[in-house]
Order: C-alpha cells, then structure tokens, then sequence
C-alpha cells in the first residue's frame, strides 16, 4: 500500500502537468495580441500581455492574459464567441469585446501590480463604447439583458497605474 500512495501522487501530477500542455495545443492560433508596455531587448512573449486566442474545432476564442516573465498565463476566460469586435488597451487596462450571436460579451482585465485580474464580465444586446482619457478609461454598455426589466445601460471607469 505504501507503494501505490507515491505513483498516484506522481500520476496525478504528470496529469496536470499534460493538461496544462494539452490547454496551450488547443488554442494554437493567435487572433489579437495587445501590449502596452515595450521593453528594448526583450520579446514580447516575456512580457505583460493579453491574448486572444481561437480554440479548438468551435473556433472559439479564449482571452488569455500573461504576467511577465511567466510561461503559462495566470488568467484565461473561455468566451463561447467566436468573433472580436472590438478591443482596447492603455498601461495596465485591457478591454477585448467578442460577440457569437445575438449578443456580445465585454471582457475587462486590469492587472494590478503585475497580475491580471478579470474586473469586469458584461454581456449586452446593445451596444459598447470605450473611450480612452489620460488617467482612466471608460467602458459604457447599453442593452444590457435584466430578465422582464427593460435593458440596462451601465458604464464604469477604469484608473491607470501611475508607475507605468
């Protein structure tokens, strides 16, 4: 008994070792890269970044954001869409919208110190509008879906890093 504990252990570990292998195969083709932070000398696969993606036989496109320096990204979000409509970035504000039908989907990723973190999921049957200023960017969305309420606009704003 005390030989099987270990080679379970190391099974299990060579299976979340192939699935983060297999995740990286399945979504071999690049549609949108966004960087907004350059650094002489050194490639753009080392540095902050996000991604989107088309995945697997859906052609489906999966946003992907990257810390620097790292070789598997720290966020990936699964659209379901498989069309970008729209995207925008400035310093460490990324906002990719995609749409697969009758609705679009709004993703927001802010990386604070470093770290990319989804702020904001919006899907909406209306319309976007990102309007890039120079200390904050702002995303309005209108249609959005509130069951038997009338669609919903919502708008909110995202502050730049100062040290970037």
């Amino acid at each position: 008994m005390r030989r099987l504990i270990p080679m379970l252990l190391t099974l299990s570990a060579g299976a979340a070792a192939q699935s983060g292998v297999d995740a990286a195969r399945e979504c071999p083709q690049l549609a949108s890269l966004l960087v907004t932070q350059l650094a002489y000398g050194r490639p753009v696969s080392s540095l902050e970044r996000v991604e989107a993606r088309v995945c697997g036989p859906g052609e489906q496109i999966r946003i992907t954001a990257w810390k620097g320096g790292e070789s598997m990204p720290a966020l990936a979000v699964d659209t379901t869409d498989f069309t970008i409509v729209q995207v925008a970035a400035k310093k460490n504000v990324f906002v990719i919208e995609t749409t697969g039908g009758p609705r679009n989907q709004v993703f927001v990723i802010v990386y604070e110190g470093g770290t990319p973190k989804l702020k904001k999921r919006l899907v909406t049957r209306g319309y976007t509008v990102i309007e890039t200023g120079e200390h904050k960017m702002r995303v309005r969305a209108a249609g959005i879906y509130a069951g038997d309420a009338p669609p919903r606009t919502e708008e909110h704003e995202f502050v730049f890093e100062q040290d970037r």
